[in-house]
């Protein structure tokens, strides 16, 4: 049970496409979704729940200061299937975020490159990534 959360991740996911979009680039309102994605008391069920809402803008994100830093924390929170619904968004328009700041950053952050390559290479690659800090 969420108990005080409840009423955040609903009013979180529930939000709109554009909302959403709002709040991620916002430089004062993207600090309380990083803290929410960030933080180690919330659910990673609720995260994941905001993150399956907002995958699919991660394109439109992370060519923005505040967006690409909320993209990696979705990145960073999500499991194997979320983290490849983010990495289609992105591969997508692999060009237009290459040639952006910010987004040739998370692009590297997330180890796309791999993903591009194939997927098997992807899962491997983030397999030693976990093991790795996980080890520490």
């Amino acid at each position: 049970q969420l108990g005080l959360l409840g009423p955040l991740e609903e009013g979180l996911c529930a939000l709109s496409e554009d909302h959403i979009l709002y709040l991620a680039t916002n430089p004062q309102s993207s600090h309380a979704v990083l803290a929410f994605l960030s933080a180690v008391t919330i659910p990673a069920a609720a995260k994941h729940k905001f993150i399956r809402a907002a995958a699919f803008l991660a394109d439109k994100l992370v060519v923005n200061p505040c967006g690409s830093r909320i993209v990696e924390a979705m990145w960073l929170a999500a499991d194997s299937p979320l983290k490849s619904a983010i990495a289609q968004t992105l591969i997508a328009k692999e060009q237009a975020i290459r040639e952006n700041t910010y987004g040739s950053i998370v692009f590297k952050n997330c180890n796309l490159k791999a993903f591009k390559q194939g997927l098997n290479m992807w899962e491997e690659s983030e397999r030693k990534k976990k093991k790795n800090v996980e080890s520490f």
